[in-house]
């Protein structure tokens, strides 16, 4: 519960990131619990850093050039609330973070953080949940898991424990994070509600500068109560994790020295008993040395000189075989980033089963988003028992706005969509993600092919959410999906068409590629009520492209036959006859005679399914009147599917 009287400053020191700040102060400013305050302090910038800053409603304070930790502690000085949010320049808050953090205020706690979500040029590189308070005090010890960017920290804390030290490289986050410890207790929100962005000029980029600021900040502050044997034991335990997370560094960055780095971390402590994963580390720097670099043995190892590789010397006219991906699909240049959104609602026994096919893709994706719709069962503490699993709660509103809610939330370029009783095989986003193409707005696996406005609105093609990657452009470009309870079940439909409407392409990837698990609980089960949401979803998309009435009533009377083919089949007799009841004069008498021999005829229940699909031919010849709005080639398209037949067996 947030404490009324919490007063929250939030302080961004900034040097020459004026392109940087409309991004961070835009997450600050739509933070659903506003600060009192929000602080910039300009560390001598030569840009417009003040400038943009000011205009964007932050009060900006002024100062010579002096690093990152003289900024921050400018701006805690200068701050009159009793937390300090902190925040890089270049880094951003997703909406609820603040609101979050303040729930978790206690008299006794003096540092709240959250989860993160590691940016690089190309996308989402981690998703990162936060760690346990307990287990991050113990890693304190030796390492840093806690970004600047996600803390609040309580001032008077910080003041007391002598605020950020000054005249470091680096690694000042870390040793005031040590220092703040004897003051009281750490909290943290688990999901990863601040975006944290790499750049090749970020200082954390530098392996080099990461080690000095390790120097400047060990023997003070890391090693402060450590006396004989565990102070050494400890120097070179630290000294072995961070020349490790050095070389880490360094192979991202494509900086030199990898392999260096990690062969002074196994000297430093050469136990594979305490933090392993410098020995897999390790493994990987070596293949990439003797496999990936053309050989040359320990001599290369050793950083020593060996003889190039001999196709080295032939340069680009060496012809190398084509693989199997070469002969069918583009290579991708660059990472693109996918988030899964699931909408969920009461989907405790199902939902782990989608979960756990998003986690097993041969070809992972950068994060999951659970959107719990309001459930009364324990499916959103299921779901946050995954890895790289966020999960959002919100008011019950259907599976359109759960689905938006998903969206909004999400940092992925493209939204693969997965209903919470369907799964992915483990290869469908490497295979859909082959089909990327600059015009695609929708990747899918259905059959139909090709898909267009024309085949959508006569309902010839349809496109299964759970198999679809959207991109995130095309679903802001048309507004999402509609979250009306009267297109509900259809909602996906009505944003297949709008997109339809755009310059965005439909293209088809491989078929199975997704399981439809159907259950009691599917909305689709449930014909009468489909029936009515695609009327209404036929009136929506018929009104926004300006149909003529007698054409939104044919494309009415066509849904509403094909509704009654699937009650018949299920012997559902008065929803059918209701369905029935419901078309056109002209036909009603018919069709409803013969819906009514369905309880006493044999033969008529056997044949009216035929007798209906025998309609085809008598709507084939309908051609629209043309008389709508739609631009000329979906409008082209249009006219020739209407020329097919509307029922499909």
């Amino acid at each position: 519960m947030i404490q009324p009287e919490t007063t929250i400053s939030v302080v961004i020191p900034a040097y020459n990131a004026a392109h940087f700040l409309p991004r961070s102060l835009a997450s600050v400013f739509a933070q659903t619990l506003p600060p009192n305050e929000v602080i910039v302090v300009d560390d001598g910038s030569t840009d417009h850093t003040s400038e943009v800053a000011d205009a964007l409603g932050a009060r900006v304070i002024r100062q010579e050039n002096r690093g990152l930790a003289a900024a921050r502690n400018t701006g805690i000085q200068n701050a009159s609330g009793e937390w300090i949010a902190l925040l890089d320049a270049d880094d951003s808050w997703l909406p609820e973070k603040l609101a979050r953090q303040a729930a978790l205020i206690q008299p006794e706690v003096v540092f709240v953080y959250t989860g993160t979500r590691h940016f690089d040029d190309h996308g989402t590189r981690i998703v990162q949940r936060a760690i346990e308070p307990t287990a991050a005090r113990k890693m304190l010890r030796y390492c840093n898991p806690i970004v600047p960017s996600s803390a609040l920290l309580r001032r008077l804390a910080v003041l007391a424990a002598g605020g950020f030290r000054e005249g470091v490289p680096s690694c000042e986050d870390w040793g005031m994070w040590v220092r703040l410890l004897p003051f009281g207790s750490l909290a943290a929100v688990p999901e990863p509600l601040t975006n944290y962005y790499l750049h090749p000029q970020s200082i954390s980029a530098s392996p080099e500068r990461m080690l000095d600021g390790l120097r400047a900040i060990l023997e003070p502050t890391l090693l402060n109560g450590y006396h004989g044997i565990e102070r050494w034991i400890w120097r070179r335990r630290i000294w072995a994790e961070q020349l490790c997370s050095a070389a880490l560094i360094a192979r991202d960055n494509h900086v030199a020295g990898e392999m260096g780095y990690i062969i002074r971390s196994l000297l430093a402590w050469p136990s594979p008993f305490w933090q392993p994963r410098r020995f897999f580390a390790f493994g990987v720097s070596l293949q990439n040395k003797l496999f990936r670099k053309g050989g040359g043995g320990f001599l290369y190892l050793a950083g020593l000189p060996t003889e190039s590789h001999p196709l080295d010397a032939l340069g680009s006219s060496v012809k190398l075989p084509k693989t199997s991906a070469d002969t069918s699909f583009p290579v991708r240049k660059r990472k693109i980033s996918v988030s899964a959104v699931i909408p969920a609602y009461n989907a405790e026994e199902f939902i782990s089963v989608p979960i756990q096919s998003i986690l097993e893709q041969t070809c992972q994706v950068d994060e999951i988003i659970v959107v719990d719709d309001g459930s009364t069962d324990r499916t959103a503490e299921v779901a946050a028992g995954f890895r790289n699993t966020r999960v959002i709660r919100r008011p019950n509103g259907g599976q359109g706005a759960a689905r938006n809610t998903g969206i909004q939330a999400a940092s992925g370029e493209w939204i693969a969509l997965l209903d919470h009783d369907d799964a992915w095989h483990p290869e469908k986003t490497e295979i859909q993600l082959r089909y990327i193409a600059p015009d695609a707005g929708v990747i899918h696996a259905n059959r139909f092919d090709p898909i267009h406005f024309g085949t959508l609105w006569h309902r010839q093609a349809h496109i299964t959410p759970s198999g679809a990657m959207v991109r995130k452009q095309a679903l802001l470009d048309v507004g999402g999906f509609e979250e009306s309870r009267a297109v509900m079940g259809v909602e996906d439909l009505t944003l297949w068409l709008k997109i339809a409407l755009t310059q965005w392409r439909f293209v088809r990837s491989r078929e199975n590629l997704f399981n439809w698990r159907l259950t009691g609980k599917n909305q689709s089960v449930n014909d009468a009520k489909m029936a009515l949401a695609d009327l209404a979803a036929i009136d929506f998309t018929g009104n926004r492209v300006r149909c003529q009435p007698e054409e939104i009533e044919r494309i009415r009377q066509a849904s509403r036959v094909e509704y009654a083919k699937n009650l018949i089949a299920g012997q559902r007799w008065d929803e059918a006859i209701r369905i029935l009841g419901e078309c056109t004069p002209g036909r009603a008498p018919q069709w409803l005679s013969l819906a009514c021999m369905l309880k006493t005829s044999h033969l008529a229940r056997t044949n009216l399914v035929r007798w209906l699909h025998t309609l085809d031919a008598k709507y084939s010849s309908r051609v629209c009147s043309g008389e709508c709005s739609l631009p000329e080639p979906q409008h082209k398209l249009c006219m020739e599917s209407c020329r097919t037949p509307y029922f499909r067996s």
